[in-house]
């Protein structure tokens, strides 16, 4: 849900805007129907075919009546829950800021995503965890890591967090072979593939490395409570 801000500096045209050498004629009418409607305090439907450039058109709009300084409009919030479509704001929003005047401030975009988005196992259906089931999964393994490491627990999130990265260099130094790490977004996680467990045999206790890295960054007087839910990376 990219949640687009205001620059420091006004632009006088949407033209300025738009990320493109030249609209077509449907995006330029539906732009200044758009720009209308808003200084009218109204509402605009607008349908296209895919193709069209609905995006570029809409951003354009939006990003005009935010930049002019005599209008009381101050952000562009798009909600879509098509992730091919959000891609492409994110895309026209970096189109625009590449084409824009050098006099003018790029536009800043902050996108929200729900947790299958940004749960390292849920990403690359690893740990049991899909998007599916998310949502209980990952609750399910805060709940159980805070257990471990709360007041009474057996061990600390430290030790947790150390454990589940010396497995994988105990892969690495025993001969084994090299060590299998999960990999997300491109980049290498220092923990492996699946969840990690605590104890052994049927004694032993799922859970998230991840959050308990995350439990043992917590400054020292937020770490002596039990963490809320609303403290947590991978939270609602």
């Amino acid at each position: 849900m990219p949640k687009l801000a205001a620059a420091q500096s006004s632009v006088v045209s949407w033209r300025d805007l738009f990320g493109h050498p030249e609209p077509y004629p449907e995006q330029r009418d539906g732009i200044e129907a758009a720009v209308e409607a808003a200084e009218n305090d109204g509402f605009l439907a607008l349908e296209g075919a895919c193709g069209t450039g609905k995006t570029m058109l809409a951003l354009s709009a939006g990003l005009d009546r935010v930049r002019d300084p005599d209008s009381t409009f101050e952000r562009v919030l798009v909600l879509t829950s098509v992730k091919q479509q959000l891609r492409q704001f994110e895309d026209d929003l970096r189109t625009i800021n590449e084409h824009l005047p050098d006099e003018y401030d790029p536009v800043s975009g902050l996108t929200l995503v729900g947790k299958a988005d940004v749960c390292p196992y849920a990403r690359e259906n690893r740990g049991g965890v899909d998007d599916e089931n998310v949502y209980d999964r990952c609750e399910g393994l805060r709940e159980r890591t805070r257990n471990l490491v709360g007041d009474g627990g057996p061990t600390t999130a430290d030790a947790l967090a150390s454990q589940a990265r010396s497995q994988q260099v105990g892969i690495a130094d025993s001969g084994r072979g090299g060590a299998d790490y999960l990999e997300t977004a491109g980049e290498p996680t220092p923990y492996r593939p699946e969840t990690e467990e605590y104890g052994t045999g049927t004694g032993s206790t799922e859970y998230c490395p991840f959050y308990a890295q995350y439990l043992a960054d917590l400054p020292r007087t937020a770490t002596r409570r039990r963490p809320s839910r609303s403290t947590s990376p991978i939270g609602d």
